[in-house]
């Protein structure tokens, strides 16, 4: 049977059986068009080849020669299956280049069709053979090593052997709160932190050291328990917790004309800074005015002095009053054309 013209072959071939698809040239895969021979009828094309259907149905050959047949079947099916994977691969060459129609493609496909039928016939004869009886054949059977009972036994030295590691029993992950015990602890702090803000709130009275300021003390202790009294530059300073008993022992201190300061609250006192830069003749009053310019309440300017020498600093002390942009005075870097830097005073 003759491939017809603009039929693509192809095929897949594997160890046991044959099997062959074809395709036209549109894709489209079809079943093998040739059919398989039935009868003792052997094919014109195989004219004077030893192999044959005639062959293949007569009476199988000897149990000593079933090895020597598989061998001599095998490298013919091998032979065979590389011309027709060369033949597959010069027609897919041709078709390719366009020259799928000339005669020498055509040549190639009735090649492939007449490989690929022996290929069938042999694999046929190998199965009607079966599988080879002499057991110690290297060819079809895998050597296999005789071992006896104690191969399998080996001694290992300490070094390499595996240790035996204990069963660590995983604990039971505890979900309690171990920073519970802290709460009360922090929330003590947050309210002592809060009566200390009220008593800094409140401003202190300054009671003037005298040689009876234990029994004004002790009255003063025994009326209002609550305060708290502390010896500053030679007064009492005497806080308390509400602005009630400030006031009642102020009250007290003029009836009993003691002598006493009152110290302004935190919220009330003046921003103070030093300016650095000017000159020292510079002009108060200029430099005052110059800061009121910039939106900043100016209370007081005076010039730091060096007690020990008596004589003065080129630096200036500005007491400014806290609104919302007294902090801004920090920002400022020059004044009069001069670079200055302006910090924060301390005593």
């Amino acid at each position: 049977m003759v491939v017809g013209l603009g039929i693509k072959a192809s095929s897949q071939t594997k160890r046991g059986r044959s099997r062959s698809t074809f395709s036209d040239n549109s894709g489209r895969s079809t079943p093998n068009p040739v059919k398989k021979l039935k009868g003792n009828s052997t094919p014109s094309f195989w004219a004077g080849s030893q192999i044959s259907l005639n062959s293949s149905l007569g009476s199988p050959p000897d149990t000593d020669n079933i090895c020597g047949s598989l061998l001599e079947k095998d490298s013919q099916w091998r032979a065979l299956n590389a011309k027709l994977l060369h033949y597959l691969d010069q027609i897919d060459l041709m078709y390719k280049n366009d020259q799928g129609n000339s005669p020498e493609c055509i040549q190639l496909s009735i090649e492939r069709k007449n490989s690929q039928d022996k290929i069938e016939l042999i694999e046929d004869e190998i199965m009607r053979l079966g599988p080879c009886p002499n057991v110690g054949c290297l060819a079809h059977h895998d050597k296999v090593r005789s071992t006896s009972p104690n191969d399998s036994f080996k001694l290992v030295s300490k070094r390499h052997a595996a240790k035996i590691k204990d069963k660590v029993e995983k604990p039971e992950i505890s979900t309690e709160n171990k920073f519970q015990t802290f709460m009360g602890i922090d929330n003590d702090i947050e309210n002592n932190l809060k009566i200390d803000d009220n008593m800094k709130q409140i401003p202190a009275i300054n009671l003037k050291l005298e040689t009876n300021y234990n029994l004004t003390l002790q009255e003063i202790n025994r009326m209002y328990p609550d305060t708290e009294e502390k010896l500053i530059n030679g007064f009492i300073s005497i806080q308390t917790t509400n602005p009630e008993n400030r006031e009642r022992i102020i009250e007290y201190f003029k009836k009993n004309d003691k002598e006493f300061i009152l110290s302004e609250a935190y919220a009330d006192r003046p921003l103070k800074t030093v300016i650095k830069g000017l000159p020292l003749d510079q002009n108060k009053d200029e430099l005052k005015s110059i800061l009121e310019n910039k939106d900043f309440k100016i209370l007081r300017i005076s010039k730091l002095k060096n007690c020990r020498l008596k004589t003065l600093h080129p630096y200036f002390l500005i007491e400014a009053a806290k609104t919302k942009n007294h902090l801004s005075i920090y920002n400022l870097q020059i004044i009069k054309l001069l670079r200055v830097k302006i910090e924060p005073y301390r005593n």
